[in-house]
C-alpha cells in the first residue's frame, strides 16, 4: 500500500492524524460498552471503528460504526451527533498513539440524558438476532461485537481485566471516568484513602 492509499484512512484534525475514533455513552452509575468476540474469549470496547475516506470527517466515522457496530439498533445518526458537538455536550478524548505518542483515536464521552433514544441491551438482541437469521451462511463468530453491556461503575474492578486497550486508554486520560472509579475503590477498600489508581 502506497503513500496515497494510506492517506484515504487517516482524518487530520487538531494536528493529529486519526485512524479511528469511537463514541462512550454514561450516566452517573455507569457506562455503556460493546462486549466482543476476542480470541478464544471476549473483551470490552468503547463502540467504534476504522476511519474511511468515504466517512468525510471523524465524526461521520464514530456515528457510522456506532450504527455499524450496534446492528442499526439506535437512531445515533451523523446530523445528531454535530448537533451534540455544537452544544457542547461531548467530551473529546485522543487516545491510543503511534511511535511518537501522537494520537490516533478520536473518542467522545457522551451522557445520556443528552441523546433522543434510550440504549437497550434488548434492542440489541434483536437486531443481531435478526441480521444473523438473515445471512444463516456467515458464522456467527463473524460478528464481533454480540452484547450491548451495561458496566456498573461499582463493577469495573471485576471487569477490567477484558478492557481493550482504548478503554484502558479511556479511564486513564478521562477525569471523570478516574473519579468514579476511584469512588468504587473508596467502597471497596475505604483503606485506600484518596490514592488514584491507573489501570
Amino acid at each position: 500500500m502506497n503513500e496515497k492509499q494510506i492517506d484515504k484512512f487517516v482524518y487530520s484534525k487538531d494536528g493529529y492524524k486519526l485512524y479511528a475514533g469511537g463514541v462512550l455513552f454514561y450516566d452517573q452509575n455507569g457506562i455503556w460498552i460493546i462486549k466482543e468476540y476476542f480470541r478464544d474469549n471476549y473483551r470490552f470496547s468503547d463502540i467504534g471503528g476504522k476511519y474511511s475516506f468515504e466517512d468525510c470527517n471523524i465524526y461521520s466515522t464514530i456515528s457510522r460504526e456506532f450504527c455499524e457496530e450496534t446492528y442499526y439498533s439506535f437512531p445515533f445518526t451523523y446530523f445528531k451527533l454535530i448537533e451534540l458537538l455544537r452544544d457542547n455536550k461531548c467530551e473529546e478524548v485522543y487516545i491510543c498513539s503511534d511511535s511518537q505518542n501522537n494520537p490516533t483515536y478520536l473518542s467522545l464521552l457522551i451522557d445520556v440524558k443528552d441523546i433522543n433514544f434510550e440504549l437497550s441491551a434488548q434492542e440489541f438482541n434483536m437486531s443481531r438476532n435478526k441480521v444473523i437469521n438473515e445471512n444463516p451462511k456467515i458464522p456467527v463468530r463473524h460478528y464481533s461485537s454480540f452484547e450491548l453491556f451495561y458496566l456498573k461503575f461499582e463493577d469495573v474492578e471485576k471487569y477490567k481485566i477484558f478492557f481493550n486497550f482504548r478503554l484502558k486508554q479511556l479511564f486513564n486520560r478521562t477525569k471523570f471516568l478516574r473519579k468514579h472509579l476511584i469512588k468504587t475503590q473508596k467502597i471497596n477498600d475505604p483503606l485506600k484513602g484518596d490514592v488514584e489508581t491507573h489501570l
